[in-house]
């Protein structure tokens, strides 16, 4: 038996700030037991100087049934927080990040992280809030 290696990595991740879901395409599954959304941040800038918010426990969350497309809608004090901090407000200031530990595969492997400076990753599709 040879343990598995490949860590698990975002390939895209799509944001709607109307509907206030946020969209995560996985290279492989994950356990949806071991998703903490508490270690996943979205922020301004790609840089380390952009504001940072980072997601809560209390945002909900989908597991398509291939474990590779996480669905988070969320929390709404969350949104309001994003939308006041002109965090996603638009395309150029939607960037996600993510702790080694935010998700983690089927067979606990770590998560390749997203940290700003280095390879944050911008929401492609975006979509702006259309209400007011």
């Amino acid at each position: 038996f040879i343990n598995d290696t490949l860590k698990v990595s975002i390939q895209a991740f799509a944001m709607n700030m109307t509907s206030g879901k946020l969209q995560v395409t996985l290279n492989l599954p994950i356990n949806i037991s071991l998703i903490d959304l508490s270690l996943i941040s979205l922020s301004s800038s790609s840089s380390s100087s952009g504001t940072t918010l980072n997601l809560t426990r209390s945002s909900s969350f989908t597991l398509d049934s291939t474990g590779q497309i996480l669905t988070v809608t969320i929390a709404p004090s969350v949104l309001n927080a994003l939308k006041l901090a002109r965090i996603c407000d638009q395309q150029s200031s939607c960037w996600l990040l993510a702790n080694a530990t935010a998700l983690q595969g089927t067979m606990k492997q770590s998560l390749v992280p997203l940290t700003s400076g280095t390879n944050a990753m911008q929401a492609q599709p975006y979509t702006a809030d259309t209400i007011a």
